[in-house]
């Protein structure tokens, strides 16, 4: 997939309706919030666990997306502005983050939460070839499992895993349920021609009339 198709995937709400539902707290976790000392930490860790709830990520480094600063600041009651003090403390930031997965119970990305993964994602790769479905219905699922998702690149590499057994599965059921006779007709498609013209599926596939004006 491009680096924007999982933009789209991973996008920030704009609306005010999508901003409410994504990012409005729960007392507990407003009570998490307020056990932080000092404003500026307060609202750097709601921000961060706003981003836990959704797209689903820990922000790191990142700066977050306006509108999430401006509704979670309100939230909170505290000036957006103090994000700027807060951003400068990258220690605080990542005993943020890892206090954050402890106290929701959070999880990242292993080789046996990968390989759940992909045994999940089968039945959806047999059924559809595109892409962004399969990455939408892994994304959904890593966040119903409380699952922290990976970087853009590991979960595209899963996402092709996924099609490529999922491609494998369509063609095996397809060659169960053919006959001797017809693999035997079908492998004969693959022989050369005595004519040394390719094989019979290349003569096949050939338009039968050269392409000229008359024939379009």
């Amino acid at each position: 997939m491009s680096e924007l198709e999982w933009e789209r995937l991973l996008a920030i709400p704009e609306s005010e309706e999508e901003l409410a539902r994504d990012y409005t707290f729960a007392s507990a976790e407003l009570e998490l919030i307020r056990r932080r000392r000092g404003d500026a930490n307060r609202l750097g860790f709601a921000v961060l666990l706003a981003y836990v709830r959704m797209p689903g990520i820990a922000l790191g480094t990142a700066e977050p997306a306006p509108q999430v600063l401006q509704v979670v600041a309100s939230q909170v009651g505290i000036r957006k502005d103090l994000w700027a003090e807060y951003g400068r403390r990258d220690e605080t930031r990542r005993e943020h983050a890892v206090e954050l997965q402890n106290a929701l119970g959070m999880r990242r990305v292993t080789e046996a939460i990968e390989a759940e993964l992909l045994a999940a994602l089968e039945p959806i790769a047999v059924q559809t070839d595109k892409a962004a479905l399969i990455a939408a219905a892994a994304i959904e699922l890593l966040r119903s499992w409380g699952v922290l998702l990976p970087a853009a690149g590991t979960l595209d590499e899963l996402v092709s895993t996924a099609m490529t057994a999922g491609n494998r599965m369509v063609y095996a059921a397809l060659a169960d349920a053919l006959t001797t006779e017809q693999k035997r007709a079908l492998d004969g498609l693959l022989r050369p021609r005595a004519d040394g013209q390719g094989t019979q599926l290349t003569w096949l596939r050939q338009s039968p009339l050269k392409p000229n004006s008359k024939h379009i």
